[in-house]
């Protein structure tokens, strides 16, 4: 499983990264003007991630309807710092599969791709 981890903070990238290697995900760091620009010279297709983790992002509903304007059909995990039903509401709402409160445990995180990923399949 391949992901995309976008987190600007170096401390928290670095601690996500650890547990997204212990859940045996490997992932590439990016920051989301990065992954916008991979995106336009790429497109959807040509990114190759299962999942796309959104760590502290300025505008991170406004993100994921970007990535899911340009058709992004990877899982969009989103990492919250508090739990605000609001914001989740927000990025459910703009196309997210899910969102997280950390800190997270690595398994959790993968089966969570797991699951957005046998969903955008069609399996139940």
């Amino acid at each position: 499983m391949r992901a995309v981890l976008v987190e600007p903070n170096p401390l928290i990238a670095d601690a996500l990264g650890r547990q997204l290697g212990m859940g045996k995900i490997r992932y590439d760091r990016q920051d989301w003007a990065g992954l916008e620009e991979l995106l336009r010279e790429q497109g959807a297709e040509g990114l190759g991630y299962d999942a796309i983790v959104l760590g502290s992002v300025e505008d991170p509903a406004r993100c994921v309807a970007a990535l899911r304007a340009y058709q992004v059909g990877a899982a969009i995990l989103c990492l919250l710092d508090r739990r605000c039903v609001a914001t989740t509401v927000e990025l459910l709402h703009a196309g997210a599969d899910d969102v997280l409160v950390k800190p997270v445990v690595s398994a959790e995180v993968r089966a969570r791709i797991e699951v957005a990923r046998r969903r955008s399949r069609g399996l139940l």
